[in-house]
């Protein structure tokens, strides 16, 4: 029995924030999408944005809309030129100083840091980490020296002098360690851009520490990593000898976006990525900005949203006419009837005429808080009926919203819910606004309680049920949370729909705040049966791989689907599968793993070249054996009454990928019966019907693996790879 030798610190599940951390694994998971609002020159981060028929009625504005007050914006920038030891950067030091300029006039706190040691730049980041409270917009920004290598990104300051991977790690950042701080720090959002794909400083002088570009990023929860190039990628500093622009090609592109008015950063990293693909390919290179994605909503660099002409609501506030039989000091208000009240006229009273006119002008003329004033003044005139304060707080509600005062808005709003005079046909917006409304003060029961209300009364969109998933999460209801994205992305199947990624990705955060490893691997195989993505995969597979450990076949078989939705990254992964499938009996699927590892590059050591080198040369001479003794072997198993020899025969073509003959000895032996695990063989058979292109036989043969709750959660996942995940 072969005891798991790789190192267990890959991926580390924080229970205590709730949240599945890879050290060196890409999480490009999708974001949780939300409306938001931004200021004209900053970046603004707000929950979530009225719906569209509620901004016509109440917000429409002229101007920019304000943050959420307290919300700070605060950013590092480092810019590495002057390396000491390894080989200097022209363009770095230019690069930190533009996009601390456009920082800056985004309305960003910016700490700007030049050619910073390893002290310096550990105290900056100390210091930069206690700035950041929680609810923060956070910006990190480097452009320098970076290197990789297993998996662990490094950010290299410039008085590094390496001569091995141990002293790289000891004597650089790892990024990963900037992300866990500011995840700790519970930054609402977090933006780091790593500008450090260049080439390996490392690689001349007889060393060779570290790969090629950087490796996948691990962003947690609310935060977006952008890389200047593609894992194992260099970016360009220039585009050619003439070139002598004084920021480099990622970096002129991602300053031109951050100043484009408009666009949500999410597109705006995309538009960095396209436009860095087209000019690299002008000089035949390939670099694809790397973008992974764990944020939840939308922020925006540069100016505000369209803005559109305000005005009060038109059936109320903008309807007083002098009646014929009174004066004008008892002016009225005349609402139109909604199909509740059809067949009634409501006027306000003649007492309350002259104030709200007042009022009413002040509104017209922006002076919002002295209409405030004087609806304020009209709540305590007496003789006040229903309907005049009905009027009143439809007029408080547009003017709290003009002057982001949304606690005060959802108060008049939940009144005029109750208060008779909101027809049908005005109710769905009003019920949708309060739960946004209060959503965005944070008042989350509220808004679980009015979205509920419009899923039951069936006006609620998709943003709506979005908005309440999130509010549970928010709230810290992860069970509330569960139940409801499991019936919203349940019933989103049943009726032959894709779920919404936003709502798997809530599932899985609750699993995990819940601390339920079943209900992890539950949600992530919904992940990927719907989004398949490397990075789903390794988490999925990581976590199974944990339950098999002393049990050989059963790590074989993980392994093997590891391998084929290609998200083994480890070197160890790739040695302990080698071994197992020698163990096994199948030298040629050794042989095939570890020459896959060597063509990726996986065994970056000199010890794990050697090593895997000898394993290799082992695994090429059992396999010339093996396969060439295979025919005589088929004979003797074939006359065999037992379907034991069958399977092993089976398992032999299996390893030298002649998938037809492994599927016929398979069943032969499944057939004749007298083997040791079933489940096993038949899953195995699975594969191999599904790799020689007999896609139904191989669903069949997957549905038959029964009795071992592992091994039928394989063949699962291995239905769902064949269905495109």
């Amino acid at each position: 029995m072969l005891a798991p030798k790789r190192r267990r610190t890959a991926l580390v599940v924080d229970r205590s924030l709730g949240e599945i951390k890879m050290y060196g694994i890409g999480n490009s998971s999708a974001a949780l999408c939300e409306l938001v609002w931004r200021l004209k020159t900053t970046l603004v981060w707000l929950p979530l944005l009225l719906t569209s028929a509620l901004m016509a009625q109440l917000l429409t504005a002229t101007g920019p809309v304000a943050s959420e007050s307290g919300t700070k914006r605060i950013a590092l920038v480092i810019g590495n030129d002057n390396y000491l030891k390894v080989p200097r950067l022209r363009n770095a030091r230019s690069d930190a100083k533009s996009v601390a300029q456009v920082l800056e006039a985004s309305g960003f706190h910016v700490t700007l840091k030049l050619d910073v040691t390893l002290s310096a730049m550990k105290v900056a980041l100390r210091e930069f980490k206690h700035k950041v409270n929680g609810g923060d917009d956070v910006v990190f920004y480097f452009s320098g020296h970076g290197v990789q290598f297993a998996g662990t990104n490094y950010l290299v300051p410039v008085d590094i002098a390496a001569e091995s991977e141990d002293q790289v790690a000891d004597d650089s950042v790892q990024l990963q360690r900037v992300l866990d701080d500011l995840r700790d720090q519970r930054a609402r959002f977090t933006l780091a851009i790593i500008d450090a794909c260049r080439t390996n400083p490392f690689s001349g002088a007889g060393r060779a520490i570290g790969g090629r570009g950087l490796a996948p990023a691990t962003p947690a929860t609310g935060q977006m990593v952008l890389f200047s190039a593609g894992a194992g990628q260099e970016a360009l500093d220039n585009l050619g000898p003439n070139d002598h622009a004084a920021n480099g090609v990622f970096t002129r592109v991602l300053l031109q976006e951050m100043t484009r008015p408009g666009v949500s950063a999410d597109r705006m990293l995309k538009n960095v990525r396209e436009q860095v693909v087209q000019l690299a390919n002008g000089v035949h290179h390939d670099q694809v900005p790397a973008i992974y994605d764990q944020s939840i909503g939308y922020f925006y660099f540069g100016g505000g949203t369209p803005s559109t002409e305000i005005k009060p609501p038109p059936t109320q506030a903008q309807n007083f006419t002098p009646s014929p039989t009174r004066t004008n000091a008892q002016s009225t208000v005349t609402a139109s009837p909604s199909p509740a009240l059809a067949g009634e006229k409501h006027t306000n009273s003649a007492a309350l005429g002259r104030p709200l006119k007042a009022a009413q002008d002040d509104l017209q003329a922006k002076k919002y808080a002295d209409a405030i004033g004087k609806l304020h003044e009209a709540e305590g005139i007496a003789g006040k009926t229903g309907y005049d304060q009905h009027v009143i707080n439809d007029m408080l509600k547009f003017a709290y919203v003009r002057t982001q005062n949304y606690a005060e808005a959802a108060k008049v709003m939940e009144a005029e819910v109750d208060d008779g005079f909101v027809g049908a046909a005005e109710m769905p917006t009003l019920v949708r606004g309060l739960a946004q409304v209060n959503y965005q003060i944070k008042n989350y029961d509220k808004a679980i309680e009015f979205g509920n209300r419009a899923i039951r009364d069936g006006f609620a969109d998709e943003e709506m049920s979005t908005l309440v998933g999130q509010a549970y999460y928010l709230k810290g209801d992860w069970r509330g949370t569960l139940r409801f994205e499991e019936d919203l992305a349940g019933s989103a199947i049943k009726s032959g729909q894709t779920p919404k990624n936003e709502s798997l990705q809530l599932l899985l955060s609750s699993c995990i705040r819940l601390n339920d490893a079943a209900c992890e691997i539950r949600a992530l195989e919904r992940v990927v049966t719907y989004y398949p993505k490397p990075d789903y995969w390794y988490q999925l597979l990581f976590l199974l791989r944990q339950q098999t450990s002393g049990d050989d076949a059963k790590t074989l078989q993980v392994y093997r689907l590891m391998s084929e939705v290609d998200v083994m990254r480890k070197p160890d992964d790739y040695t302990e599968m080698a071994q197992l499938a020698l163990k096994a009996g199948s030298p040629g699927e050794a042989q095939r793993i570890l020459e896959k590892g060597i063509a990726k590059g996986i065994f970056t050591s000199q010890d794990a070249k050697q090593k895997n080198d000898r394993l290799l040369g082992a695994a090429r001479k059992a396999a010339a054996t093996d396969q060439a003794s295979l025919p005589a072997v088929e004979r003797l198993a074939d006359s065999s009454p037992s379907g034991l020899k069958n399977v092993g025969v089976g398992l032999g073509y299996f390893g030298y990928e002649q998938y037809g003959k492994a599927a016929e000895q398979l069943s032969k032996g499944l057939a004749k019966g007298g083997i040791r695990n079933e489940t096993d063989a038949r899953l195995l058979l699975g594969i191999a019907l599904l790799k020689s292109g007999r896609d139904s036989d191989a669903n069949q043969s997957f549905h038959a693996v029964l009795g071992d709750p592992l091994l039928q959660r394989l063949a699962n996942l291995w239905i769902a790879r064949a269905h495109g995940g």
